[in-house]
């Protein structure tokens, strides 16, 4: 191969090339105006490891009702920086709706909630090649743009200059002179552009030698290369149908090239302090601690949240628990559920919402004593006999009255009766008066919450003194005494 044809294939070759080039950015300008399409440059890794810095993506403008959880989208945060995020909560329904935003890289959820009408979503990206945008719109990459264009506009005038001169070479029968013949020999550019002798001393030119003029695609290539020269130096990265510029950093984690890249939930265990008693209830206050777990290699926790649902009443907002050890006092009587969950550091929440129930009652039981009623009911026999009723409803003879806890219920209540006649004090034991303490448990009555101890008028024996002392305990172990003395 000649040095002549080598030349005219690399002329061919870089004027196609430019050409090519030159189609593509024709066919994106036009995408852009026409279908809403857009290249974003990324400038931050906020993205990793989905979209790294120096990448460049395509984005297409779609309507907010299209954007679905998982989505890459671009849109301009409150002061009118661009930002690139993934979509992690979608709000609302009208055309403008609330849309929430998170890096890959990043440990949080965007801190602005975005009110979207449209947004540029990825459809997909060029690893890098942010970086050779970003080069030749700025010195000296614009430098070698230009410099390219020169040297696509001087071949093309090259080529032009070889048609008009092989034209003028094509005559046969005209005798050169000798500084036009070194012109020629100047000029050939193939093997097969020859001039060869003619009889009778006379100079022809092979027609195999034609030249062709440059077409009208490499002139409309080297004019959209100069046109993207002309938008580099004036600053192209900001024009409309240029790239964005994502100017996200990473938020709340300072990045490098290893950041953890997150998508693992924490899980969270509970504890509580006192411990509920075999009923499962408490008579204090209960304190309970969540213990977050991060999976190895995790972020680790950012937050735990809580928020309660006592006796059945709804559920409020979230508390949230930003340091450990991560505790709740629960004070509130009654049964109250807690729901709860841990957030890490990318922004993974824990799902589902996991619960944990506190049963805490605080408050003694009571009771009355409702017969007898008065010291002189001892002597009355009509009314001894008739105030007090069985499990069955039938009126019998004997001590009454009611014990009620309205929280965790009775769990037991007992009884002493004593009686004094002449100085000596006396006890029930359930059939007859004996020395010595003791005590029993009254038997269940037709009475709400009634209790009855049954005993004859003569068992009572018209004493110069009486008492009874109710001891009441509850589930949750709360204790009241009630004493009655006649």
């Amino acid at each position: 191969m000649t040095r002549s044809r080598l030349l005219k294939i690399t002329r061919e070759a870089a004027l196609s090339l430019a050409a090519v080039a030159g189609a593509l950015s024709i066919l994106v300008m036009l995408a852009s105006f026409a279908f809403g399409v857009h290249p974003l440059l990324f400038k931050s890794g906020s993205m990793e490891p989905t979209i790294s810095t120096g990448d460049l993506s395509i984005a297409h403008t779609v309507k907010v009702s299209d954007l679905h959880i998982g989505d890459i989208v671009s849109v301009r945060e409150p002061h009118q920086d661009r930002v690139t995020h993934r979509v992690v909560d979608i709000q609302g329904t009208g055309a403008t709706r609330q849309v929430t935003l998170k890096g890959d890289a990043n440990r949080v959820i965007d801190p602005a909630v975005y009110n979207v009408k449209d947004a540029e979503r990825v459809v997909f990206t060029v690893p890098k090649a942010g970086y050779v945008v970003a080069w030749f719109s700025h010195a000296p990459g614009s430098y070698v743009l230009a410099a390219y264009v020169a040297l696509m506009l001087l071949l093309m005038g090259r080529g032009n200059l070889g048609s008009r001169s092989g034209g003028a070479r094509a005559a046969v029968g005209e005798t050169p002179a000798p500084e036009t013949a070194v012109s020629l020999a100047m000029v050939r550019e193939t093997d097969e552009d020859e001039v060869t002798s003619a009889p009778g001393g006379r100079r022809k030119r092979s027609s195999k030698g034609k030249r062709k003029r440059v077409g009208p695609l490499k002139m409309l290539a080297v004019g959209t290369v100069l046109a993207l020269v002309i938008a580099s130096v004036v600053g192209w990265t900001q024009s409309t149908t240029a790239a964005w510029v994502d100017t996200a950093g990473v938020s709340g984690v300072t990045f490098t090239a290893a950041a953890v890249f997150d998508k693992t939930p924490p899980a969270t265990t509970v504890s509580q302090a006192p411990v509920a008693n075999g009923a499962g209830w408490n008579k204090a206050d209960v304190t309970l601690t969540f213990v977050p777990v991060d999976p190895a290699g995790g972020t680790g926790v950012q937050k735990v949240e809580y928020r309660t649902n006592v006796n059945g009443a709804g559920f409020g907002g979230y508390t949230s628990l930003t340091s450990s050890p991560y505790t709740a006092v629960i004070s509130a009587e009654g049964t109250t559920v807690v729901e709860y969950r841990a957030t890490d550091n990318a922004g993974n929440v824990e799902t589902p919402n996991k619960t944990y129930t506190v049963k805490i009652d605080k408050t003694n039981p009571t009771g009355t004593v409702t017969f007898p009623g008065a010291s002189n009911d001892f002597n009355n026999s009509s009314q001894w006999g008739t105030n007090c009723k069985n499990a069955g409803g039938t009126s019998i003879a004997g001590w009454c009255g009611t014990r009620t806890d309205a929280l965790s219920g009775i769990s037991t209540i007992t009884y002493q009766i004593s009686r004094t006649n002449g100085g000596t004090t006396t006890y029930w034991n359930g059939s007859a008066f004996v020395s010595g303490a003791t005590s029993g448990t009254p038997a269940s009555s037709s009475v709400a919450n009634g209790w009855v101890v049954p005993m004859t008028y003569a068992q009572i024996g018209k004493p110069n003194s009486a008492s009874i002392t109710l001891t009441i305990t509850d589930v949750a172990g709360n204790v009241a005494t009630v004493t009655a003395n006649f």
